[in-house]
């Protein structure tokens, strides 16, 4: 039982980090695009 929670947090865990590197490359991306442009 606390094996499958734990596995759970840690697939949720990994999808916010998924996501919030998503965000920050954006970002970078993004600035990145303003200083050649």
């Amino acid at each position: 039982m606390s094996m499958s929670s734990g596995f759970t947090v840690q697939k949720a865990r990994t999808k916010a980090e998924a996501r919030r590197l998503l965000v920050i490359s954006g970002m970078l991306r993004s600035m990145a695009a303003r200083r050649i442009l």
